[in-house]
């Protein structure tokens, strides 16, 4: 009863709390904190609290390689969602996060198999992320679900996953629970909601800074998956937790630091405006005409008049 309650009332407080970072410090933020695995974390906590450390570290392992599919999963949603929407980038994604967990699946790699296929996966992502037009797709505003009614949607769906996995893991195998748990079912319902609410170029904020958090996400479970063999379950989680949140934070920062560079760059080689026509002119007719003093210095001085002159002569 005890697991059961914690299933329950851990997924929507995270979820409200990466709401509201998301709605105070925007959506690349957001991003960066529900990219964490904090859907996948409490899964393989529960996992090991049911059926022990050593069948943990199955499912660990399988979790591991499924950042490679995480990291499929945002890429597609955010090349595709300006031209299809939430629900055909939606069932895209879900496509190409179902081709990844199928190959792993097919491949059943180790942990240093696992570790090198999300590292891969997260490295050509990187650098193949779509570059943002000009004149992007904005929103349109408030939309339907945006209110507090969309959070407790969102609350109950991501809730409801993390009880049935919990649930199917014994059934479904190590294995099988641990190709579910990394599905990014939080980055999924706030990543609709924000294209939805905010638009195209939003989400694509939010799933770049998700895809950043799959530094932290790889630290964890490779750590998980060889600590859940050799210690005590409670420190585990605490030495795998304390490295994912260190990789958060040098993750954080350099982004923050490339941010401000590139902004600096854009603004240091933006084109200065061409003088016009006139304003061209308007210098060189100055320096053409003389001043007023020049006019003054140069002015020859008059003749004497006639009735000077008579003055004088008298």
């Amino acid at each position: 009863m005890p697991v059961l309650l914690a299933q329950c009332a851990l997924p929507p407080v995270l979820l409200a709390v990466i709401s509201l970072v998301q709605r105070r410090f925007g959506p690349a933020v957001g991003g960066l904190l529900a990219g964490l695995p904090v859907t996948s974390v409490p899964i393989t906590l529960f996992t090991a609290l049911s059926h022990g450390s050593a069948y943990a570290a199955r499912a660990a392992t399988a979790t591991l390689g499924g950042a490679g599919a995480v990291c499929l999963l945002c890429w597609t949603y955010a090349r595709v969602a300006r031209r299809l929407g939430q629900a055909g980038a939606l069932a895209c994604a879900g496509g190409a996060f179902a081709m990844g967990a199928v190959a792993l699946d097919v491949w059943r790699p180790g942990i240093t198999g696992a570790g090198a296929a999300g590292a891969l996966a997260l490295a050509a992502v990187t650098w193949g992320w779509p570059r943002e037009a000009a004149g992007g797709d904005h929103g349109s505003g408030a939309g339907p679900g945006s209110g507090r009614g969309g959070l407790r949607t969102r609350m109950l769906v991501v809730t409801g996953w993390v009880v049935v996995v919990c649930a199917v893991s014994g059934p479904l195998g190590a294995r099988g629970a641990g190709l579910l748990s990394p599905f990014p079912v939080l980055v999924v319902a706030q990543a609709v909601h924000t294209h939805r609410v905010a638009g195209a170029v939003a989400v694509r904020a939010f799933l770049r800074g998700v895809v950043r958090a799959e530094y932290a996400f790889l630290v964890c479970f490779g750590t998980l998956a060889v600590l859940l063999r050799e210690v005590d379950a409670a420190l585990a989680f605490a030495v795998a937790v304390t490295a994912a949140a260190l990789t958060q934070a040098g993750t954080a920062r350099v982004a923050v630091t490339r941010g401000a560079a590139s902004s600096r760059h854009s603004v240091a080689e933006r084109p200065q405006p061409r003088p016009t026509r006139i304003a061209a002119a308007v210098p060189a007719a100055q320096a053409k005409a003389p001043s007023a003093a020049q006019h003054t210095a140069v002015r020859p001085a008059s003749p004497p008049s006639a009735a000077c002159s008579a003055d004088t002569a008298q």
